[in-house]
């Protein structure tokens, strides 16, 4: 399995990668997940939010055999997640739209 994050890695790396019967354990093994899914977890409204990190190369993009749609790895939207969290906090939101007229 290829792993595209070092993140994962060190984790694997400090891990029980193997249960009881010598074969690898889901639990610690990354995966694909379609890109609504990516979406879902980022939490945006729309899956076109992460073709457009796939195409400005903020996100790897992979194409699997028997399937027509790209896949990201989950490593890679949960780093961006944690990356996400992190840089958020002492910000302050503006929102979007026409502001609210004000009552006196």
């Amino acid at each position: 399995m290829l792993y595209a994050n070092p993140l994962v890695m060190e984790q694997l790396s400090n891990q029980t990668f193997l249960n009881d019967q010598q074969h690898p354990n889901p639990k610690f093994m990354d995966r694909f997940i379609k890109i609504t899914d990516a979406a879902r977890i980022l939490g945006y409204a729309s899956f076109q939010s992460i073709n457009q990190m796939i195409k400005n190369h903020a996100l790897n993009a992979y194409s699997l055999p028997e399937t027509s749609r790209p896949r990201v790895l989950l490593s890679e939207i949960l780093a961006l997640k944690h990356k996400q969290n992190n840089s958020s906090e002492g910000v302050s939101y503006k929102y979007r739209g026409r502001p609210r007229k004000i009552k006196f």
